[in-house]
């Protein structure tokens, strides 16, 4: 068993890769992926929503996050506080396959939330992550 303790801030991950985006991988010369793996701790949800709202107001093709939750603790595993900060703050519909379950964002919101409760869940989160043509404005860039 491994037991969570400590605290988390995760909008200044959020704000690295924003500067990193707008210095070094602009959205008009890449096709930019940001990822999130975390077990949904955060102690500052709010600044961590405004930041994933930068992320989206600069362009980004997608936002990926995965929630480890191995006890599958959370009722349809979508109920982290910082999964459920991104539902309540963002255009959101859950899914669920089987016992796979998650968020995707509504319209162009370019966001993908899956809970990770077992190891058989890390192929259908890449399947998921990976699907073509989720968002309208995933055009290739040239």
């Amino acid at each position: 068993k491994i037991r969570t303790t400590g605290g988390t801030n995760c909008y200044t991950a959020y704000e690295l890769a924003r500067g990193l985006i707008e210095t070094e991988y602009p959205v008009g010369e890449w096709n930019v992926y940001v990822w999130h793996f975390s077990d949904g701790e955060d102690f500052a949800t709010e600044r961590t929503v405004e930041e994933l709202k930068r992320l989206f107001a600069i362009g980004i093709n997608m936002f990926g996050y995965g929630e480890i939750d191995p006890d599958g603790g959370h009722p349809m595993g979508i109920g982290s506080k910082l999964m459920m900060a991104f539902q309540e703050a963002l255009p959101m519909q859950t899914f669920s396959e089987d016992d796979f379950h998650g968020i995707v964002g509504k319209n162009d919101t370019p966001f993908l939330g899956v809970a990770l409760e077992k190891k058989e869940h890390i192929l259908m989160a890449l399947k998921q992550f990976l699907k073509k043509d989720r968002w309208s404005h995933d055009e290739k860039r040239t």
